[in-house]
């Protein structure tokens, strides 16, 4: 790099520091002296640690000499957050570094409420995103830090036990007995069995149904209607694994399934894979079973209960797929990959739909399960779960006024209420306006 910092006439000030989830946004001023020349368009922004290893490179999007400078904090572009270390902002221009960004005096007392701390690993580990001014200096350099840290002792400090230190019962078992330590060496094990004859082989699985349906039985039925499983392997897993304990031939079993597989598909998240790591040569493709990515899940909740950890299994995707390419970019902010790796295919359950026959035998199957609906106009109320998993789904009926509800719809509406799946308590509504 071509350092001009003290020739280039460029300053650079932070005015501003917001954050929208996990995106933190920059408000930067430039000030060109009015003897250079720069084209501002060109001019690129990073994030370079105290050994000059570049941490992050902004989006920048630009207003005249305003500058808002944009990074997802859990993923720097090589599908991790942002690493430890210490950060100072540069202005380039092609190979050169034109100006280092300093901080205004007008928020210099507020970077620390600025900074930011995400909770994960129930919350007992932390990412830390902290803001301050580096001292010993005569101006205002603005310097990010960023680490990861987990949860220390709080006791008094004495001599830490020798005995404890080379507990070898224990480092045998981390090491070797624990079930996670097994199944990762079967799987190693089946991969080096079948890694020379997997790459034909395609796997549909799911870790939250006892069957393969959704997106990922509309793939299978097209693959075989188009004769693909003649080419393919087509192999399947099925467990509710997510939410009840599976027997250890049944692990054994989805070892031996994933080592056979280059391509992997799946339409949810599949905890096994939090800590289990696939192949470099599996493909694992994410066919998420939900329309829209709207909803606060994944890496988007990052820091709240409930949020994966830096590395889980949404990092493993290869590639997923969104609605449109309009609301991909909210689906890789859910899992913590780039924009690119989401390909916006729409939903392969709604081709179906697309089948004018299919749709009036659906019509017609509806019209004689709910009579009520004939000649009305029908509203379909289909919300997902309230809590953190298959185990503690809900949903709080008690906010609904079904008695106000009814009132509105009159002789016109008719509202159809389908809860999501891993909910188990029923509805209720009164007989009154039940149909």
């Amino acid at each position: 790099m071509n350092w001009r910092i003290n020739e280039s006439g460029v300053s650079a000030t932070i005015e501003n520091i917001e954050w929208e989830r996990i995106h933190l946004i920059l408000t930067v001023r430039l000030h060109i002296d009015g003897q250079k020349t720069y084209d501002i368009d060109k001019m690129e922004f990073y994030a370079v640690n105290n050994f000059g290893g570049c941490g992050v490179k902004f989006d920048v999007r630009r207003k005249e000499d305003i500058i808002k400078l944009h990074v997802n904090v859990t993923n720097n572009g090589d599908l991790r957050c942002i690493p430890r270390g210490t950060y100072r902002i540069f202005v380039c221009e092609k190979d050169c570094v034109l100006a280092e960004c300093e901080t205004s005096p007008d928020i210099a007392d507020q970077l620390e409420a600025m900074s930011r701390n995400f909770l994960y690993g129930e919350r007992g580990k932390s990412y830390n995103v902290t803001f301050y001014i580096e001292d010993g200096t005569d101006t205002l350099p603005f310097r990010m830090h960023c680490i990861a840290l987990g949860a220390v002792g709080v006791t008094f400090p004495q001599n830490p036990s020798f005995l404890k230190k080379i507990n070898l019962i224990k480092a045998l078992k981390d090491c070797y007995l624990s079930s996670r330590s097994v199944l990762r060496r079967v799987y190693k094990w089946y991969s080096f069995l079948y890694k020379s004859r997997r790459k034909n082989t395609v796997l549909f699985m799911t870790e939250q149904n006892q069957k393969i349906a959704s997106n990922l039985k509309a793939v299978s039925d097209r693959m075989v209607d188009r004769q693909l499983d003649q080419q393919y392997r087509l192999l399947y897993s099925a467990r509710p694994a997510a939410a009840e304990p599976q027997s250890k031939k049944s692990w054994i079993g989805l070892m031996k399934l994933l080592a056979q597989s280059g391509t992997i598909f799946i339409d949810d998240h599949a905890p096994v894979l939090d800590w289990l790591k696939l192949d470099d040569d599996t493909t694992l493709i994410q066919l998420w079973h939900a329309g829209a990515g709207f909803k606060s899940s994944g890496y988007s909740r990052w820091g709240h209960e409930g949020c994966p950890s830096p590395q889980s299994c949404h990092r493993q995707y290869k590639y997923g797929i969104a609605g449109s390419k309009n609301i991909a970019p909210f689906f890789s902010e859910v899992w913590g990959i780039n924009d690119e790796q989401v390909l916006p295919t729409g939903m392969p359950r709604m081709d179906e739909y697309l089948d004018e026959q299919h749709r009036n035998e659906k019509i017609k199957e509806l019209y004689e399960q709910f009579p009520m609906c004939r000649g009305k106009k029908v509203i379909l109320f289909a919300p997902t779960y309230r809590g953190r998993n298959k185990k503690t789904a809900y949903y709080p009926y008690e906010l609904i006024d079904f008695e106000k509800l009814y009132q509105i719809c009159g002789d016109e509406y008719v509202v159809l209420f389908k809860m999501h799946p891993w909910v188990n308590k029923d509805i209720v509504i009164g007989k009154k306006i039940c149909g």
